[in-house]
């Protein structure tokens, strides 16, 4: 009797390696034809090297290095799936700025939810469906329009000038400070005052505070599930998934409780203000069936991205004025030209700041917080020489087409001149925001707070970064630096 049932196991076993062998043959057959690294395992594909730069904590730059050597379309395998990496002007042209190409589940599942606990859900950002994004988006992104945000300065102004006050505390010229830790806690401020009408005072160390740890330990969730598919199962990884999951629920439950709040204050009249969460829950009024986890999947993509996607970059941006000087006199000069001694930044001032905004452009050229965005490929496609299978996912890695040196003389180094003006424009080849339809509905937002806290901390402080900073990366979904951006700080005379 055991005999037989180890026969009959021994058989299925044999089946299901066949069937597998015979799925992945089919895979390799759809996408061989396209160039790509070679395969370092039949069954796994390029998996194990793709791992490999993921525990380094650069695999965008293991992707630019198959680019410089197979060119701006290639293949990749990890273990049943065949991917297409594309950086070619012409392949983002028409496939990023068209809605028929729309973002592949396969990808964006790990952003919906987390080892079994939903997250941002079909929120503005992981909403593959694209007449359902598109009404959300046209509703919710009116808060984003010039005359609203406009509105805001005075809040703009006021949170910075509370970062500059903590800031003065420790500005003695000898003592070390974290600066993305700083960055990270006003811009938490910023997105929960402006966007949502809730003070956190995560900036002065307030009991709210814990919500930059609990985004932080999302986001590397979500890059754990989706780097590796054995995460999610992993016994050893059974207290970190709880972690997660916790981590998710401690947002999620804010986010309710804010929504209930607001929507009592509007019942009653008591409510006039016109910020993300009104506009959040005016698409649920104005569309059938929509319910308040919906509701909460917007709270927490608008949230979560507003605040760690600017605090990074701005971390970045510190990173390399502070070891170009000549960068940084240029920047002071101009905030000095334009403010005149003003410490409050209108909305007019913002436009003129025409050399901040080229140092702003190549720190996101250089270093997007967002790494990839990706698009499905449901007919078959000839472009640019290639032809690409139906029902591909194609992915659009950042970091790679901003760094590729067909795209970019002396891609590596930092140069803000290469945005001025009178330069040529970097057609399809620049997408810090990503591109089209879908591209970021809070740019601006970003923008505006990013200038507003650079002129104020310009006017009253001079740096030096840590002799011994490190600079280098740490690519979990989002782009951070390695480091806490360690300088001493020291007032102006």
């Amino acid at each position: 009797m055991l005999t037989e049932f180890v026969c009959v196991i021994a058989v299925f076993i044999l089946i299901c390696f066949t069937g597998l062998t015979l799925y992945l043959a089919a895979i390799h057959r759809k996408f061989d034809h396209l160039p790509g690294p070679p395969r370092q395992s039949f069954y796994f594909g390029n998996f194990t090297a793709y791992q490999a730069a993921v525990k380094k904590g650069n695999p965008s730059k293991l992707l630019l290095q198959w680019a410089e050597e197979y060119g701006p379309c290639y293949r990749l395998y990890i273990i049943h799936i065949g991917f297409v990496i594309a950086i070619s002007p012409t392949i983002i042209k028409e496939v990023l700025t068209k809605s028929i190409y729309t973002k592949p589940i396969l990808m964006y599942k790990n952003f919906q939810s987390v080892f079994g606990a939903r997250c941002f859900g079909t929120g503005l950002f992981s909403e593959t469906n694209y007449e359902k994004w598109h009404k959300r988006r046209s509703i919710v992104g009116a808060a984003f329009n010039k005359k609203y945000l406009k509105g805001y300065m005075d809040q703009f102004n006021d949170l910075a000038d509370i970062l500059l006050n903590t800031l003065t505390s420790v500005a003695d010229g000898q003592s070390l400070v974290s600066m993305r830790e700083y960055l990270t806690r006003i811009a938490l401020d910023a997105i929960a005052d402006i966007g949502f009408d809730n003070r956190l005072d995560a900036i002065s160390g307030g009991s709210d505070s814990v919500y930059a740890a609990v985004m932080r330990c999302i986001f590397d969730g979500i890059a754990c599930q989706a780097e590796n598919m054995f995460n999610t199962v992993r016994p050893s990884k059974a207290a970190y998934r709880q972690e997660v999951r916790d981590a998710v629920k401690v947002m999620r439950d804010k986010g309710h409780h804010l929504i209930s709040e607001r929507k009592e204050l509007m019942r009653t009249g008591s409510c006039e203000l016109n910020d993300l969460l009104s506009h959040i829950i005016k698409y649920q009024e104005m569309t059938p069936g929509v319910t308040d986890e919906d509701l909460v999947d917007d709270y927490l993509t608008l949230f979560i991205a507003g605040q760690d996607t600017t605090a990074n970059a701005l971390s970045f941006l510190f990173l390399e004025v502070g070891r170009h000087p000549e960068v940084l006199a240029r920047m002071v000069k101009e905030v000095d030209e334009i403010l005149q001694g003003r410490s409050y930044v209108t909305f007019d001032d913002l436009g003129r700041l025409e050399y901040m905004s080229q140092v702003i452009k190549e720190t996101l050229r250089l270093y997007a917080p967002g790494t990839m965005t990706g698009r499905e490929i449901k007919a078959d496609l000839n472009i640019d020489g290639f032809d690409i299978p139906a029902n591909t996912c194609m992915l659009f890695p950042t970091y790679v087409i901003h760094h590729y040196k067909e795209h970019y003389e002396n891609a590596d180094d930092f140069q803000p001149d290469r945005f001025e003006s009178t330069q040529p424009k970097h057609l399809f080849t620049y997408l810090p925001f990503a591109m089209g339809p879908r591209s970021c509905v809070g740019k601006q937002f970003a923008l505006i707070e990013s200038k507003v806290l650079l002129c104020k901390f310009l006017q009253r402080f001079t740096f030096d970064l840590d002799p011994n900073q490190s600079f280098d990366l740490d690519e979990k979904i989002i782009l951070r630096p390695a480091s806490g951006v360690m300088m001493s700080l020291s007032l102006r005379t």
